[in-house]
C-alpha cells in the first residue's frame, strides 16, 4: 500500500470519538471543526448589548452634568460607546460562525446596537449644533 492511499484510508476511516460530548467538536457547514457551542450565549450576548447601553447612558449622564467641551466630549462618545459595542458583537458573530456555534444569537445582538447606535446618533446632532 502507498503512502497516498494509506492517508487517503485514514480520512475516510472515522475516529473514535475520545472526548466526552460537551467538550467534543462540532463541524460546521464546511467540514472545519471548533468548540462545541455553549448553551450560555443567549445570556452572554444578552449582558453584552445591555451592558453597552448601560455605559452609554452613563457617559450620557455625566455629559448632562458638565459643560462645556468636556460635554461635547461625552455627548460625542455615547454613541460612539454603542458603535464599538455593535462592532464587538458582529465580531462576536463572525467568530461563532467560524467555529460553528450559534452565530444567530450574536447578530441579533449586533441589530439591536446598531439600532441604538442610530436613535443615539439621532439625539446627538441636535445637541451639538445647539
Amino acid at each position: 500500500m502507498t503512502n497516498h492511499e494509506q492517508l487517503h484510508r485514514e480520512r475516510r476511516a472515522p475516529a473514535a470519538p475520545s472526548e466526552s460530548d460537551e467538550n467534543r467538536a462540532a463541524p460546521n457547514d464546511f467540514g472545519r471543526t471548533g468548540p462545541a457551542p455553549r448553551g450560555n450565549e443567549v445570556r452572554s450576548a444578552i449582558v453584552h448589548g445591555v451592558a453597552t447601553l448601560v455605559i452609554a447612558l452613563i457617559v450620557a449622564t455625566v455629559a448632562g452634568a458638565t459643560d462645556g467641551t468636556a460635554e461635547t466630549a461625552l455627548i460625542v462618545l455615547a454613541p460612539i460607546v454603542v458603535l464599538i459595542g455593535a462592532l464587538t458583537a458582529l465580531w462576536r458573530t463572525y467568530r461563532s460562525w467560524r467555529s460553528g456555534g450559534r452565530w444567530q444569537i450574536w447578530q441579533g445582538a449586533a441589530w439591536f446596537l446598531l439600532a441604538m447606535f442610530i436613535f443615539f446618533l439621532s439625539g446627538v446632532g441636535p445637541l451639538i449644533t445647539s
